[in-house]
């Protein structure tokens, strides 16, 4: 995460407080969406168009968090790891916060999960099971949930 300015750290805490009527996707629908759950590069108006919409269809579709223990962790984590495999393919940045709070994570295991990406970061539907499924072994054996009264 790249450093702010102190100007633009105090124009963003002023963004960041009002609401903002944003169109989701190419629907054409227009959503009211609050200040703090919108990206800082997308306040200070420093990313295109499909980029912005591509956030807030992220921010839309957040749901509950999962926890290791559901039978849905590991598809969440197999849609959250192929954004985390095309972020870095594209050189964008990858929103480890929302990775983490959707999964109940205290951290992303930026270092694990790399260790089997390839370098050209083409990876099979089949690998990609298996990176899901020894990634939630590895958060299981590292304590890296969070604690049922936090995730909820």
């Amino acid at each position: 995460m790249k450093q702010l300015s102190e100007e633009k750290r105090l124009r963003l805490n002023e963004l960041e407080k009002l609401t903002y009527e944003v169109e989701i996707g190419n629907t054409h629908r227009v959503r009211k969406m609050k200040g703090l759950l919108l990206n800082s590069a997308f306040l200070l108006g420093e990313l295109s168009d499909s980029r912005r919409m591509m956030l807030v269809r992220q921010v839309e579709n957040e749901r509950r968090p999962v926890r290791v223990e559901n039978k849905s962790f590991e598809d969440v984590l197999k849609n959250i790891l192929i954004g985390y495999i095309q972020s870095k393919r594209c050189n964008l940045p990858f929103n480890e916060e929302f990775a983490c709070r959707r999964l109940s994570l205290k951290s992303w295991p930026k270092e694990y999960i790399d260790g089997f990406i390839p370098n050209d970061f083409h990876v099979q539907q089949s690998y990609l099971d298996e990176i899901a499924r020894m990634v939630s072994v590895h958060v299981m054996a590292n304590n890296l949930t969070r604690p049922h009264a936090q995730a909820a």
